[in-house]
């Protein structure tokens, strides 16, 4: 298809083929289960659980599990969600440092560590997710095909 545009006096006409970019017609979207924590989740995707106090709970073999659930299963999702409450009530946390950090920090430094051992590719299906109101805990719960308990605190 070609394109013809007209311009007043002084000004050239411009012959254009096609617009010049790509189009792909959109493809049917997948279908969401729900959204939690402001993430949506959708139909496809296995949602592996955790919900936890994470310092006493997720060391390194723990981590290897994670890695090994996103390797096994392409449509694994790892969803990590702390329970602050939890975490805010540790007598004697397992370090020194994750006691410094603080909940939130450390959270992220796990998540970081379990990333770094993971495929490039399998890197974003590992998710960290703010702590969740009771009702959002149990909506996510329902719609994950496991919930997985390393027997914190």
């Amino acid at each position: 298809r070609r394109w013809n545009l007209h311009n007043g006096p002084g000004q050239q006409t411009v012959v254009l083929s096609g617009l010049g970019l790509p189009f792909d017609p959109p493809q049917e979207a997948e279908e969401a289960k729900s959204e939690f924590g402001g993430r949506r989740f959708y139909s496809n995707e296995n949602i592996y659980l955790v919900l936890t106090s994470v310092p006493p709970a997720i060391g390194l073999r723990e981590d290897s599990i994670l890695r090994q659930i996103i390797a096994l299963d392409s449509n694994a999702l790892v969803v990590l969600v702390p329970d602050v409450a939890e975490m805010s009530m540790w007598s004697s946390p397992t370090s020194e440092v994750a006691y410094r950090l603080g909940p939130r920090l450390w959270c992220q430094r796990l998540l970081t560590r379990i990333k770094s051992g993971a495929a490039l590719e399998d890197r974003d299906r590992i998710l960290l997710l703010k702590p969740l109101p009771v009702e959002e805990r149990t909506g996510l719960i329902k719609i994950s095909e496991a919930v997985l308990d390393f027997g914190g605190s």
